[in-house]
């Protein structure tokens, strides 16, 4: 039989130490391995003592040693902040806020400030594409959300994504100006579910409806339940380490 402890840091730690803990003989393990398995208990015992850890708990699944609730705090109020920012059109600001959010994340400065000028600038095309579709200009409506979509490929060459997820953005933004309630949350649930991966399909789910949440009180300006969903938003998300963040803005 095999009992998995894992003991994981914050996803924007640097590290994090996992143990397996075998019961029972087993012809690969050597005495210098039985020697670090019980040092790993003795370590593990001590947690449990000062950090009110339980053991028996931990023994069947994971126990993450984490500080994440101070950070998803953060982080919530950073993405409420962004909301208001581009409402009151103080793109500056807005690109600031954004580019702490990714040095947070663990981010280099330099691609934080990249990312947040990109993210910046897709706001403010897709205000252009607003103005457009008010004006029943549909053609150049597009035409500025693919400009927000190479904005947005931008950010996601500048931090290294693997899975583009720029495409799901700029189509749940549209259809939520369009009030096309459906097609808003099939893409921003495949823009989450796409970067967390399938593993973490029961987190996409939370997440997307986390954001349609902030959505339904975006034009009274619900600046308290907007910060609350963010901060929930990033409390599920960084309870899981998934392959890319799905955060674009």
């Amino acid at each position: 039989m095999v009992f998995i402890v894992i003991i994981k840091l914050p996803l924007h730690h640097a590290w994090n130490i996992s143990f397996s803990l075998l019961q029972g003989e087993h012809p690969l393990i050597s005495k210098s391995k039985k020697r670090i398995i019980v040092s790993a208990i003795a370590f593990f015992i001590f947690l449990e003592e000062t950090l009110n850890a339980s053991l028996p708990d931990c023994l069947i699944g994971k126990v993450r040693l984490n500080m994440n609730e101070t950070l998803a705090a953060t982080l919530g109020e950073l993405q409420a902040q962004i909301y208001w920012l581009h409402d009151a059109e103080e793109f500056a600001e807005l690109a600031s806020a954004a580019a702490t959010i990714y040095m947070k994340l663990g981010y280099t400065q330099q691609q934080s400030e990249t990312a947040g000028n990109l993210i910046s600038q897709a706001y403010q095309l897709s205000d252009d594409a607003v103005l457009a579709q008010e004006a029943g200009d549909f053609d150049k409506e597009i035409q500025f959300y693919h400009q927000v979509k190479d904005k947005l490929t931008q950010v996601e060459t500048t931090l290294v994504y693997q899975n583009s997820i720029a495409i799901h953005q700029i189509k749940w933004w549209m259809y939520f100006r369009h009030q096309q309630k459906l097609q808003t949350i099939i893409h921003l649930f495949l823009q989450h579910f796409q970067a967390v991966g399938l593993m973490n399909l029961l987190t996409a789910l939370k997440l997307t409806y986390f954001i349609m949440e902030i959505c339904k009180v975006h034009k009274s300006r619900d600046t308290e339940t907007t910060k609350h969903n963010a901060i929930k938003y990033w409390t599920e998300l960084l309870k899981i380490k998934p392959p890319q963040y799905p955060y674009l803005g």
